[in-house]
């Protein structure tokens, strides 16, 4: 199975990236201009790590969140996440971002049943399909499809 989502990831990044530390830095780094106000530069850092997250495949992003997707490999009469995300790469940072807030949610309370069953694109927007019983993972959710929705005419 996991072959199957490295093939996809190659199509559509033509490389791939495994090293968290650059997607860590960012991120430290926009933290720390938040706190100091600089707008601007949180801007750029932001920019940068869009670019950095479209660079990692479905399955690095997959393997760094378990408690989200489970353990690959993933059986496809349960959950389609053995296909990876069926989207752009244009789409990873919206999707990175709601994945570490889900993280968030999930790490404050342990008694959360959820799991991202498939990420896709279908009729111009994002669709994530889920088994979850949390309405503030749900609306979070909501949100970043809502948002996707036009995406590449407000980016392109």
């Amino acid at each position: 199975m996991l072959k199957n989502i490295d093939t996809i990831d190659e199509l559509k990044t033509g490389k791939f990236r495994s090293d968290w530390s650059v997607i860590e830095f960012y991120e430290a780094e926009i933290e720390y201009y938040s706190k100091a106000a600089n707008l601007e530069l949180v801007k750029e850092c932001k920019g940068y790590l869009d670019d950095e997250i479209k660079k990692f495949s479905a399955l690095s992003i997959i393997k760094k969140y378990p408690d989200i997707f489970g353990t690959p490999p993933f059986d496809p009469m349960k959950n389609l996440m053995c296909f990876g995300f069926t989207c752009d790469v244009d789409y990873y940072p919206l999707i990175y971002d709601l994945l570490k807030d889900i993280q968030k949610i999930l790490d404050e309370d342990k008694t959360i049943v959820f799991k991202i069953l498939q990420v896709k694109e279908k009729f111009g927007e994002l669709r994530i399909y889920k088994k979850s019983n949390n309405s503030t993972i749900d609306a979070l959710i909501n949100e970043v499809q809502n948002k996707s929705k036009g995406f590449y005419d407000d980016n392109f």
